[in-house]
């Protein structure tokens, strides 16, 4: 399920962040106070607001991607950029190569069973996809070749390779039809039913995604924290740090090694995640200071709405993918609403006068700069 938010990620270049790594806190959070600074009235570029059709049908193709299914087809004849589903056994030196091949109940090689394109990328050895092509389905092709010499195994780079490989089937795959049936079908959820409608809602939601990927940051900067959480904070460098311990440590390198790798002292390093970690918690209390200010609340609809945007066919699915990874469905969904509500009270102006207007910041005083800005403390 996580490659659903990743293909619908990247096909939109963005989804709206899940800022934190952890579970909302709302005990931690009433610790800290946050000074409201400007978060409405941004000015856009009309050019970072445009949404065209082929943006919108790029995501459409990413979702109906996730809903193709493969058929594993046993006859027929192999061509270029064919997907075929092949086991092979690779012998070197008179010695069968060791692989992720799985085992014979007599603990024999069983061979090493995958789907490649026959296509000059689709193997890492040069020769072994084109001398596939042009075979039949159920036949066994015997190759001699050669590894590369910057092969990943150093034992094996540069050696002649005999494989024998089986040509199991034909890998095809089938994609849906975009239309009001298949809608209704995997999005009724989240209130849509038909196609039109359906894109309209990716249209609306490309254009938030632009839209805050162009302000976000100077709102977060024009936000000032009073006070941190201190145990939200705490439990933020606490977990950052295990999770790079654990990711270093797997690799046999030791955590003294590391600092010196980066150059910094342990010292040095702390201080810099913690910096890192204070600024997933300021935007976590923005959030909810915004939130409770404007009273954006979290929704049933608006849950699904966000479950749907990402890749999901339910919020009970979205819950779960996100509690894996340590997230909180209220809180994601607030910071959702909120984006979307800051989004909403953007101004959108001809190109050139954003320019204009960035000039004319710059050449401003901080002292100016202030008495533009809303200020408001509220606790977060």
């Amino acid at each position: 399920m996580r490659k659903r938010l990743l293909a619908i990620a990247l096909c939109v270049c963005t989804v709206f962040s899940l800022s934190a790594c952890g579970k909302d806190n709302n005990d931690g959070a009433s610790e800290g106070s946050i000074k409201l600074g400007k978060y409405t009235g941004y000015t856009v570029g009309e050019s970072v607001t445009q949404v065209s059709d082929e943006d919108v049908q790029e995501y459409v193709d990413a979702v109906l991607d996730m809903y193709a299914t493969t058929e594993y087809v046993k006859e027929g004849t192999t061509k270029e950029g064919d997907r075929v589903r092949v086991t092979y056994h690779a012998t070197v030196d008179g010695q069968e190569v060791e692989t992720e091949a799985e085992t014979n109940e007599d603990g024999s090689n069983a061979g090493t069973t995958e789907v490649i394109t026959l296509s000059s990328d689709g193997f890492v050895v040069d020769g072994f996809t084109t001398g596939l092509i042009g075979k039949n389905i159920g036949e066994t092709v015997e190759m001699d070749l050669t590894y590369p010499d910057d092969y990943s195994t150093e034992d094996l780079a540069g050696k002649p390779v005999h494989f024998s490989v089986l040509i199991d089937s034909l890998a095809v795959e089938t994609t849906p039809e975009f239309n009001d049936e298949f809608v209704a079908k995997n999005y009724s959820f989240a209130g849509y039913t038909t196609a039109e409608d359906f894109r309209n809602f990716i249209k609306q939601e490309i254009y938030y995604i632009q839209v805050n990927n162009e302000i976000w940051e100077d709102i977060l900067n024009a936000q000032e924290v009073e006070s941190y959480p201190k145990e939200e904070l705490e439990e933020y460098v606490t977990r950052n740090k295990t999770q790079i311990e654990n990711a270093v440590t797997s690799y046999g390198v030791s955590m003294d090694a590391y600092y010196q790798a980066l150059g910094k002292t342990e010292d040095e390093f702390n201080k810099e995640l913690e910096e890192q970690c204070k600024q997933i918690v300021k935007e976590k209390m923005f959030v909810r200071a915004v939130a409770e200010k404007e009273n954006i609340k979290y929704s049933e609809e608006a849950a699904a709405q966000y479950a749907a945007i990402s890749g999901f066919i339910s919020v009970d699915d979205f819950k779960t993918q996100l509690e894996a990874y340590g997230e909180e469905l209220e809180y994601s969904v607030l910071s959702y609403l909120v984006q979307n509500f800051i989004c909403e009270h953007a101004n959108v102006v001809p190109d050139e006068e954003t320019t204009a207007e960035e000039t004319t910041v710059e050449e401003t005083t901080t002292a100016e700069e202030t008495t533009t800005q809303e200020e408001t403390t509220t606790a977060a």
